[in-house]
């Protein structure tokens, strides 16, 4: 029988868990993979791991430029493929303005 404080304890880090679980299937897409071998689940919450501690360090990196706001995860995922997004549309341009012809610049994107 537990006291009151531990039952509370024990329920504040259920919820970090259940939150942890909940952003890993939204944010990394861990809810598409299925593994079945006791090496594949370590291999696969290894890199889980590391894509969440890289994108807690992006995310403190974003607060300390925008103190005043509240950034999540979900606002550096959506940050990191807008710059993405910029970084290949500046890439096409270098390559059209260089004469690259389109079936280069798809051999290199493998379209």
């Amino acid at each position: 029988d537990a006291d009151a404080q531990t039952v509370i304890n024990i329920l504040a880090i259920r919820w970090d868990i259940e939150v942890f679980f909940e952003d890993i299937k939204d944010l990394l897409g861990s809810d598409h993979y299925q593994v079945m071998k006791a090496k594949a689940v370590v291999r696969l919450w290894t890199l889980i791991n590391c894509l969440w501690f890289f994108l807690e360090e992006q995310r403190a990196a974003l607060q300390e430029l925008n103190p005043d706001k509240h950034i999540t995860r979900g606002d550096v995922r959506r940050h990191l493929q807008r710059e993405h997004q910029q970084r290949l549309l500046e890439w096409l341009y270098q390559q059209f303005q260089s004469g690259a012809s389109p079936d280069k610049i798809y051999s290199q994107l493998a379209v």
